[in-house]
């Protein structure tokens, strides 16, 4: 498959330089043979609404949106799940046919964490700092945890 041919997989966040994601992502999707390119998109936040309108190309498969965008993208996208809803933020986007259907994978991700540290959390008080889309995903998981 040439590379003008490949879909296209979008980071969204800003600043985006930084992130290491598009290597380990690329290097995953080239490990599993998926024809598709992930690609840093540096967006400052006044020009969300534009590259979102973007993610409904047909080459795009959907996008990972990173901070400072997860709760401005949640507003933009057509279907958020429920879990989105409760979060009232998005970190995943997935294009179908124009058709931009989002979710939250960070609350299963702090989850793990937890559990994989062996921390309980039921019964526990925390303290968070933070006010942004990852924040409310702690929120959500803690609630969910019983803490």
């Amino acid at each position: 498959m040439s590379a003008d041919s490949r879909k296209r997989i979008a980071l969204l966040g800003h600043p985006v330089s930084h992130s290491i994601s598009p290597r380990f992502q690329q290097a995953a999707l080239d490990a599993l043979g998926i024809a598709a390119t992930y690609e840093a998109w540096d967006t400052p936040p006044e020009d969300v609404p534009i590259a979102v309108e973007r993610l409904r190309s047909g080459d795009l498969l959907g996008a990972n949106v990173t901070v400072p965008h997860k709760v401005a993208v949640m507003r933009l996208v057509d279907r958020p799940d429920a879990l989105a809803e409760r979060v009232g933020a998005v970190n995943t986007v997935v294009n179908r046919n124009g058709l931009l259907e989002a979710t939250n994978t960070d609350v299963a991700g702090i989850l793990r964490t937890f559990e994989g540290a062996q921390v309980p959390l039921a019964g526990k008080q925390i303290a968070l700092i933070g006010a942004g889309g990852a924040a409310r995903a702690v929120v959500v998981a803690m609630r969910q945890a019983g803490a």
